[in-house]
């Protein structure tokens, strides 16, 4: 089962409503309502509106609900993730330029499941993350967490395209730990004060 229909099961069994009675007011068959919930199908742009239209849900539930869409399809569309792969390419190309330039001694990571990143500081290295969003916040996370353990590194930074609000909201989740979830500006700005 993959997180959209995981969070869609959710949403689904709290609503008051029956099974039946959700499908018939999203204008489904139930079997189709349960291949979404089983993540056996991803819904298509009219379905989803009329899915959280019968669920009533707020703009959070959908915009979460949007993202795992996303998420979901960026995973398994072989389009989608050469898409994915060509941005990530361009912002660590980008990054990795600027840092250079800066006069920063940075390193690539052997491990690409963690970071893509190390910067060299005199007070150790910083592990960075580098993706075009945060389509899987929860992974993103743990990446850094296991390479900031693996370099016993007390922060570490996520740099994405641009900070979005959905993004902003994830930002007291990540700094918890000692993430900052940031643009190429500002990844810039703050390293600065490490000079």
């Amino acid at each position: 089962m993959n997180s959209f229909a995981e969070n869609l099961n959710y949403l689904i069994r709290k609503h008051p409503d029956s099974i039946s009675t959700i499908a018939l007011n999203a204008n489904l068959s139930r079997p189709s309502l349960y291949d979404l919930m089983n993540g056996k199908t991803l819904p298509k742009s009219r379905t989803f509106t009329q899915l959280c239209t019968a669920l009533s849900l707020p703009i959070i539930s959908v915009q979460k609900l949007e993202r795992l869409i996303k998420s979901e399809k960026v995973r398994f569309s072989r389009k989608e993730q050469q898409s994915f792969i060509t941005q990530k390419k361009s912002l660590f190309d980008e990054v990795s330029a600027l840092l250079f330039s800066m006069g920063h001694e940075i390193s690539s990571s052997n491990d690409q499941q963690n970071i893509d990143l190390i910067i060299r500081l005199k007070s150790g290295r910083l592990p960075i993350k580098i993706s075009p969003s945060l389509n899987e916040p929860q992974s993103i996370l743990g990446s850094l967490l296991t390479g900031m353990y693996q370099l016993s590194a007390k922060k570490g930074y996520v740099c994405i395209s641009k900070v979005k609000n959905h993004e902003k909201s994830l930002n007291s989740l990540f700094s918890y730990y000692g993430i900052k979830i940031v643009s190429t500006k500002s990844l810039i700005k703050e390293l600065n004060q490490y000079k």
